[in-house]
């Protein structure tokens, strides 16, 4: 019945794709005193859809101890195609967020979830498109004070259909 309902939603609209490409450059991350990042991880995900990069080592900054960068010495690249769907009277972009997530992978290789954030792709929807980005990302645990993420997000227009 789900899926009839999604039918029914996208009467007279029109659906189009997008590539979106993160280049990820510089993790910010503040820590407490009782806590260090042993390895972190950046994933940007979507219901079951989700691509991960391991993040360079977490290093403190001199001036301030808990205070640390991770930065990538060649951006990395990730890419998620995405499918917008956009109303034919308003011709504006329905909203469809994605999540950035900041993960703590202990030796074992548990993950443990530490920042997060949400970014609405309608924003960046374009033709062909580069927008410079920090996100500010919400901490989910006490170990985290703060934490940014430094990113550009392009995004290339693939085709446009008639959403069934």
């Amino acid at each position: 019945m789900g899926s009839v309902w999604k039918r029914f939603q996208r009467i007279n609209k029109k659906a189009s794709k997008f590539q979106f490409t993160a280049s990820y450059h510089e993790l910010s991350l503040t820590a407490t005193p009782k806590w260090q990042p042993s390895q972190l991880s950046v994933g940007w995900l979507r219901r079951t859809r989700r691509q991960e990069v391991t993040a360079p080592a977490w290093e403190p900054s001199m001036r301030e101890p808990l205070q640390g960068l991770c930065v990538w010495p060649v951006p990395c690249n990730v890419v998620v195609m995405v499918t917008l769907f956009r109303d034919a009277r308003t011709q504006e972009f329905e909203d469809k967020e994605w999540t950035f997530v900041v993960e703590d992978v202990s030796s074992s290789g548990k993950r443990r979830q530490v920042a997060t954030a949400q970014v609405n792709m309608k924003q960046y929807a374009g033709y062909s498109t580069q927008h410079d980005i920090k996100v500010k990302l919400r901490p989910l645990s006490k170990k985290v004070a703060a934490a940014s993420l430094d990113l550009t997000l392009s995004c290339l227009f693939l085709r446009e259909g008639k959403a069934t």
